[in-house]
């Protein structure tokens, strides 16, 4: 998981804890996020917190052979 999914927002000023933390890689299957968020304006807001389900369906496997016959400035299709 990268800052792309972890993208929470709030309008004040907070702090945001994910676990699995940010570049954690998953393993196929459902897995649980869990989002905690603390304001540092502690008088006014509480702690909150939330999940979300992430399913991991197919881990890409990419190879490549023959690197002899690729040609600088051709197109890969």
């Amino acid at each position: 998981m990268s800052d792309i999914q972890l993208n929470a927002t709030a309008s004040v000023p907070k702090t945001f804890v994910y676990t699995p933390l940010a570049g954690t890689v998953l393993g196929l299957g459902t897995h649980t996020l869990y989002i905690t968020f603390t304001s540092t304006d502690a008088v006014n807001y509480t702690e909150a917190y939330a999940t979300a389900l992430i399913n991991v369906k197919e881990i890409p496997t990419i190879t490549w052979s023959n690197f002899a016959y690729l040609v600088y400035g051709i197109a890969l299709i």
